[in-house]
């Protein structure tokens, strides 16, 4: 979307396995060799079923890069190799499309899951047995989490000599086919969106690992039982983005937060390994840096054949990352892995564990005699030992077995998941929509007749639906459904409630899908509009807005039309009403689409009429005269976004819920506060602005959700700051007015003490990953022990830019004084204070001249002579800043005809009237016809500073 509204250009190009990058500032271009070089970023299109299709030869489908590399994949696997495949890349190049896919376009992995079961049942060698087991976690802030597991508790990494590093007990399913692995991963996703919420993670920050053990036990040839054993290990990296656009740029704290450190680790380890592998002197390889970097250990340096898929973005606007991405995997192919094929009989592993295991008992039995053993010791023995007959009697169960509890525990699952469906088909229900296409629609609430309590705690009385997230209250709403109308209330004023983009305070009802008259908006219910029956005959003049619209009572006249004469392919056609004349009956379809309704006319008896009636129609029904209605969209707290979908009778087709998307819930919430307004960026569904315009707009929609966010984490932890998304208009500091570039920063406000402080986007982002880690902490542990030096919500007190004003300066190219009340505006174009400026002509020793002494008829009579004039600075009125906290300090600044000299006042304090007294000779000698051009371009731009504290710059 913001590659979109940006007008990006398209920086790359690809031949065969050659990769070309282009600086859209210099027009240089980079080339890098790889293995494969894929282009998806255009020439296809989408078949009937959805399904992305190659036009010409340059474009990779899905299949075909599964083919180039998930089938070597899972060759390795056949042959008893460890493999393994991780993407990398920034959030929005492709990571996830090309590991998981979208929809009907599949991913390396369920088409890698897919394939291994079909070779499976292909094989016809009875006396072999394969065993494939699952198991799928998410990394996030050093913290491992198991997605298959109700379990929200974190994990362990351990360390044993024969595993290396290893989750401890990290839920490994047995499966026996594809549709298995496919609700795994679908269970596993579910788990990863109400996690997302709940520890306010994106997917786009977390590291997802896929591990799929495939074994085959066979008798070997000398009649011993052998297991040939392979790991493929599936990951999708966090979001590569550099410190540079997402981290700590300006700021004091350097980005130093866990859930970027697991990326830095990983291009250490990386950069050690490709200088192991080129000859260079051995360094020591950092994998116990990150949790990533240890689980990932063999895959990266051991005994693993291992490919890297490098996700880019091909927008010159993502130029910077799009190059270091491809520097990362310029790195990466130089590593040189050495897998061997993971073979052994049986016995010998069991015999092996048992030798372990004595081994183990001998230590501990040691240091119960010795007496000093330390716990510490004695306890990781002891987990050894534990771990080392859990393996063994892993290895001594029957796969049968493995399926049969596997079986059950999937038929207990799936009891709740076909409950779960039936209450929705049945009944309303929300639909979650998740930062992550692929997270988006995967948690469903129903909400039964009756009350439906929504909070973080559970409701004593009603229906009680729990969902945890930034802001959610113990109860925060009540859900209404009185069987054919559904209401939302707000519990109490505390509980944020956004409906369409609208915060509420009442309780408010909820539609899906409706179309009402405005005339009867107010007097009666969407569901009771009908329309006239057919059997009524008018005269096609007859029937007026007024009349086709009018509202009665007596049961819906809604109802879908079969479309069977028509080769329209429409997602959603309504019947709304129907009349004839004796030669024309005429149905009028409304489709629904974003943000307009269209007027669709079809003649059953004698078509040559359809465009005459159509005509009258669309000029006699005008849409002022109608509302249209589609699903409303719901934020609770900060960051739970919801699709409400009505009940079973209102869902209309197959209605296409992809449009409310989650930028969409961004930009009508930027909308709601004005956004289109300051920045004349077009509401949804309008045409165009220009790029800049629309690239702000994007940044400031991107930006919204993640201030919200931190906002109620402030306020979880009582820190008494509070931040502000603003648009900052670099036209403030032109003195040729002609500056149109905008960015956004975050005002950060100390509610206690008043004092303010403007952060960069840079900055912002980089502190919120610091907040995040701290919030965690606090809520497992209830505490806030950190210094102030590395409290990521402290600063050092600093000046804030207030505003600027304009004085244009061609009066004094004809030596003509300038004496002006100037408005100080602030980067939002309001006012902050008045302040007046005096400009006027002097002789050498400082002396003011009269009006008559010193005007010149013509500018060009200056040229070679000397030039002095006074500037001076009497007085600013009305500083809204002083008048916000007494407490506070003015003082303006500014830079004269190109000099790098900065010229200031001196710092006025308490005072909401401030005498600045500032006076300034200026000497141009000579002048200069460039001078001349500047008085006559060119403005004085005085930058106004508010002060706060001892601390100021300016003192």
């Amino acid at each position: 979307q913001r590659e979109k509204a940006a007008n990006s250009k398209c920086i790359l190009s690809m031949n065969g396995s050659q990769t070309v990058i282009t600086d859209p500032a210099t027009g240089n271009t980079k080339m890098f060799s790889f293995d494969q070089s894929y282009w998806s970023h255009d020439g296809f299109k989408e078949d009937d079923n959805g399904i992305y299709q190659a036009m010409d030869s340059g474009y990779a489908d899905q299949r075909r890069v599964f083919n180039d590399l998930g089938q070597g994949v899972l060759n390795n696997a056949w042959a008893g190799y460890n493999a393994a495949l991780f993407a990398y890349g920034q959030t929005g190049a492709g990571k996830s499309y090309s590991m998981v896919g979208y929809g009907v376009n599949r991913g390396i992995v369920p088409i890698t899951c897919d394939e291994l079961f079909m070779a499976i049942s292909k094989n016809e060698d009875k006396e072999r047995q394969y065993q494939v087991s699952f198991s799928m976690l998410e990394i996030y802030n050093e913290k491992v989490r198991d997605l298959l597991s109700k379990d929200s508790k974190n994990l362990t990494v351990r360390q044993s000599p024969k595993q290396g590093f290893y989750v401890e007990n990290l839920k490994q399913t047995p499966v026996q086919n594809y549709k298995e692995i496919e609700r795994l991963m679908d269970q596993g996703t579910k788990n990863r969106t109400t996690a997302s919420t709940n520890m306010n993670a994106t997917s786009s920050r977390s590291h997802m690992v896929i591990t799929i053990r495939f074994k085959q036990v066979f008798i070997n040839a000398s009649g011993e039982s052998t297991t040939k054993s392979s790991e493929i290990n599936l990951v999708d990296l966090a979001g590569s983005e550099r410190a540079s656009s997402t981290g700590a740029t300006g700021d004091r704290l350097k980005e130093g937060s866990a859930i970027n450190q697991s990326l830095s680790t990983l291009g250490n380890v990386i950069s050690a390994l490709a200088d192991n592998s080129c000859g260079k002197k051995k360094v020591m390889v950092p994998y116990r840096n990150s949790v990533l970097t240890k689980l990932l250990q063999n895959a990266l340096g051991g005994n693993s054949k291992t490919i890297m898929i490098a996700a880019l973005s091909p927008a010159d606007i993502n130029y910077e990352e799009t190059l270091s991405t491809l520097r990362y995997a310029d790195r990466a192919k130089k590593i040189k892995n050495n897998a061997v094929v993971n073979e052994s009989p049986t016995d010998r592993l069991i015999r092996e564990l048992k030798e372990e295991n004595a081994r183990l008992m001998a230590k501990l039995q040691g240091q119960d005699r010795g007496g000093k053993g330390r716990d510490e010791g004695r306890f990781e023995l002891e987990r050894l030992l534990q771990e080392n007959v859990r393996q063994m009697s892993d290895i001594q169960m029957t796969w049968e077995k493995k399926l049969e509890e596997a079986r059950r525990e999937w038929e207990q699952s799936q009891a709740q998941v076909s409950q779960e469906d039936m209450l929705t088909k049945e009944h309303p229900y929300l639909q979650n929509v998740n930062e992550d296409p692929y997270l988006s629609g995967v948690v469903k609430h129903a909400l039964p007749p009756g009350n439906n309590y929504l909070g973080n705690s559970k409701s004593e009385t009603g229906n009680s639906i729990f969902i945890r997230g930034l802001g959610i209250l113990a109860c925060h709403v009540v859900m209404s459904n009185s069987g054919t109308e559904m209401s939302i209330e707000p519990v109490s004023p505390d509980a944020k409630v956004v409906i369409n983009g609208q915060q509420i305070m009442v309780k408010t009802p909820l539609q899906h899908l409706k179309i009402v008259s405005k005339a009867a908006r107010g007097r009666k219910p969407a569901s009771e509009c009908v329309w006239l029956p057919e059997a009524d005959i008018l005269p096609l003049a007859s029937c007026t807005p007024a009349l086709i619209l009018s509202c009665a009572t007596g049961k819906s006249a809604w109802r879908l039309l079969n479309i069977t004469n028509m080769s329209l392919h429409l997602s959603l056609d309504l019947l709304v009403g129907c009349w004839g004349t004796m030669t024309v009956c005429c149905t009028i379809l409304l489709y629904l689409s974003l943000s307009s309704a269209i007027l669709i006319a079809s003649a059953r008896l004698h078509p040559v009429h359809s465009l005459m009636v159509l005509r009258k129609l669309v000029l006699s029904i005008s849409l002022d005269y109608l509302s249209v209605t589609s699903q409303d969209r719901l934020m609770l707290g900060s960051n739970c976004l919801f699709l409400y979908v009505g009940y079973p009778a209102d869902r209309v087709g197959q209605e296409e819920t992809k449009q409310y998307s989650y930028d969409f819930f961004q930009q009508e919430l930027a909308q709601s506060q004005g956004m289109t307004t300051l920045l004349g960026t077009p509401r949804l569904g309008e045409g165009a602005n220009e790029a800049m315009d629309k690239l702000v707009f994007q940044d400031f929609v991107q930006l919204m959700p993640k201030v919200d966010e931190v906002n109620a984490m402030s306020k979880d932890m009582n820190k008494a700051m509070t931040f502000q998304p603003i648009i900052k208009n670099l036209a403030s500091h032109d003195s040729l007015g002609n500056n149109k570039e905008m960015e956004v920063e975050v005002l950060v406000t100390n509610t206690v003490t008043n004092q303010v402080w403007m952060w960069s986007k840079a900055k912002f982002i980089n502190r919120k990953f610091l907040i995040e880690e701290l919030y965690q902490l606090y809520m497992e542990e209830g505490r806030l022990d950190v210094e102030q030096a590395n409290d990521p919500f402290w600063d050092p007190v600093e000046d804030v830019f207030l505003g600027s004003a304009h004085i244009w300066l061609q009066s004094l190219a004809y030596r003509i004084q300038i004496d002006e009340q100037i408005e100080v505006h602030n980067y939002q174009g309001k006012e902050e204070a008045m302040v007046q400026v005096v400009i006027s002509p002097a002789d050498a020793q400082g002396r003011s001249e009269s009006y008559a002494e010193a005007m010149v008829i013509d500018p060009s009579e200056l040229l070679g002579k000397r030039l002095d004039f006074i500037i001076s600075i009497p007085q600013c009125l009305g500083i809204k800043w002083i008048q916000e906290e007494k407490s506070r300090g003015s003082m303006f600044s500014f830079q004269f005809y190109g000099s790098s000299n900065t010229h200031r006042s001196k710092p006025v304090w308490h005072s909401l009237n401030a005498k600045m007294n500032f006076t300034q000779q200026f000497t141009i000698n000579p002048v200069s016809m460039e001078f001349l051009q500047y008085l006559q371009t060119h403005a004085l731009v005085l930058d106004m500073w508010g002060l706060q504290g001892k601390s100021s710059n300016f003192k």
